[in-house]
């Protein structure tokens, strides 16, 4: 169900996204979904009252972060909206995730760690 509901979106965005999901990390706030693309899908899970009262959920992408290599691992720091991505040229990038006054999700990279900082 979920790879049915993240293709319907992936098709309204730009090439050199997230094709096929690898890795998915369930934050507080955001869902992040990274892959064999170039890029992290950051996406917002929201919940709603429907016809006869019925919950519906709707899966949207409110951003997406480029340039990150094919994703292997995803993870977000404990109670924030601070999101690490490990890709395959052995780099750990720190993203922050944020809403603006306005609405708008925008994320910003705050640092690339290359393996031999490890």
């Amino acid at each position: 169900i979920w790879k049915v509901i993240h293709d319907e979106h992936i098709g309204k965005l730009k090439n050199d996204t997230t094709h096929t999901i690898r890795s998915i990390a369930w934050g507080g706030t955001f869902i992040a979904l990274g892959g064999t693309g170039d890029a992290v899908s950051i996406v917002e899970p929201c919940l709603s009252s429907g016809n006869c009262g019925k919950k519906q959920y709707s899966f949207d992408v409110v951003d997406v972060i480029t340039e990150t290599g094919f994703v292997g691992a995803l993870c977000w720091l404990k109670n924030s909206n601070i999101l690490a991505i490990g890709n395959r040229e052995d780099q750990c990038l720190i993203a922050e995730i944020r809403r603006g006054e306005d609405g708008t999700v925008t994320s910003n990279i705050l640092d690339n760690i290359e393996r031999s900082d490890w």
